[in-house]
């Protein structure tokens, strides 16, 4: 029987975005933990440098949120693993849907927790400057360090969530391969290891400075959409292999 109307992807993919927030809450307090782990760790100094006189002794401590930073990244590659499971998978079949509607609720779901990220690391990494601020005795803060200009921190911000959308797109890849193929799981990771074992490395730090090292906001954000875009295709492709629950 047809129907004369029917609910569109993008309204059906709506519907089960919605339903994934509410129901995958338990996911974010891993971010959450990892971030306070992440601050408890930086805490500590990263370098210091110590230089004295007969009169004068100088002490320099720098500290950074780099660990943080290190450890969302961690959460949102296994998140987007996560969502591939058959466990979450099956939450998909709640509502009449396809494969398209559910690959983008994913996608939204994954894209909406790389902008929670970046902003909860980023607010992070201004507690840790706040606790260094009242836990440093007889000691100076450089200004400029402890108190970045809002341009600054909204392109940290926003360099974040640029990073956790390409971890998560990648993350998300490679847990619908192993879905397909449990052969994955470790003939991805030899090959990378591999390869840096036979020298290729010098391409792998190409491609990484391909981005790490863009000056401009807008055209690193550009290469990200486009290599964001990829990884999500290629998970498209990939999932239509993958058997579809009756």
């Amino acid at each position: 029987m047809m129907y004369l109307t029917e609910n569109s992807i993008l309204s059906v993919a709506m519907k089960q975005y919605r339903y994934k927030l509410r129901s995958y809450l338990e996911l974010f307090s891993g971010l959450f933990i990892m971030q306070i782990l992440g601050l408890v760790l930086s805490l500590g100094a990263v370098s210091s440098y110590s230089s004295s006189s007969n009169i004068l002794r100088v002490s320099v401590m720098n500290y950074h949120s780099s660990i943080i930073m290190i450890f969302t990244f961690m959460w949102i590659f296994a998140l987007s693993i996560i969502l591939t499971t058959r466990q979450y998978r099956n939450l998909n079949y709640t509502f009449v849907a396809n494969r398209l509607s559910s690959l983008t609720s994913d996608i939204g779901f994954i894209l909406t927790s790389c902008i929670l990220g970046g902003l909860t690391a980023s607010l992070h990494g201004m507690l840790l400057r706040v606790i260094i601020y009242f836990s440093v005795d007889n000691g100076e803060l450089l200004p400029s360090m402890f108190k970045p200009s809002p341009s600054i921190l909204f392109t940290g911000i926003t360099a974040a969530i640029l990073y956790m959308m390409i971890i998560g797109a990648v993350g998300y890849l490679f847990g619908l391969l192993v879905q397909t193929n449990k052969l994955f799981a470790v003939l991805i990771p030899a090959l990378f290891f591999a390869a840096i074992r036979m020298y290729i490395d010098p391409y792998i730090t190409d491609a990484v400075e391909f981005y790490i090292k863009e000056s401009s906001l807008t055209l690193f954000a550009g290469k990200v959409i486009v290599t964001v875009f990829v990884f999500f295709l290629f998970s498209m492709i990939t999932s239509t292999r993958m058997e579809v629950r009756r």
